[in-house]
């Protein structure tokens, strides 16, 4: 039958078909974004001036909406991509948590809502971040490698 089926009909099934793949995909992702309770963030950045990779992970606390991780997930990246007048790009990451091979982790960051992971820091980046990180109540942990 689809044989002898007339060609503008046929693009029309297969057009709704699409569709409605589309839309299963997109409801798909949209849901599977809301599962997630952390995200990685990387950006460049220049020290000294050479450019480095720098990257983050902001995991909810129990209890922080997801409403609100993804807000706060965002304003981080967009910061961390335009923020104080860089023009970079920020690669935004949705998890279910952070990886755990961070260098240190600031525990109830952003006003005890997020656990703030660290990775590929130097001694003096993890000093002025734990130095952060206590001034705005939070608690640090620094992992041994």
């Amino acid at each position: 039958m689809f044989l002898t089926m007339h060609r503008s009909l046929r693009h029309c099934l297969i057009r709704a078909a699409l569709g409605v793949a589309a839309a299963c995909v997109s409801m798909g992702a949209s849901a599977q974004v809301k599962a997630y309770r952390a995200c990685l963030i990387e950006s460049p950045l220049q020290t000294l001036g050479a450019p480095t990779i720098v990257t983050n992970c902001l995991q909810g606390a129990k209890g922080t909406r997801r409403s609100a991780i993804k807000d706060r997930c965002e304003g981080v990246a967009w910061h961390a991509a335009g923020g104080m007048g860089r023009d970079n790009v920020a690669r935004l990451t949705w998890l279910a948590q952070c990886p755990r091979q961070a260098d240190a982790v600031c525990k109830g960051a952003f006003d005890g809502d997020f656990d703030l992971y660290h990775y590929d820091r130097n001694e003096e980046q993890l000093e002025a971040l734990a130095d952060e990180c206590e001034a705005d109540g939070g608690e640090w942990h620094a992992f041994d490698e």
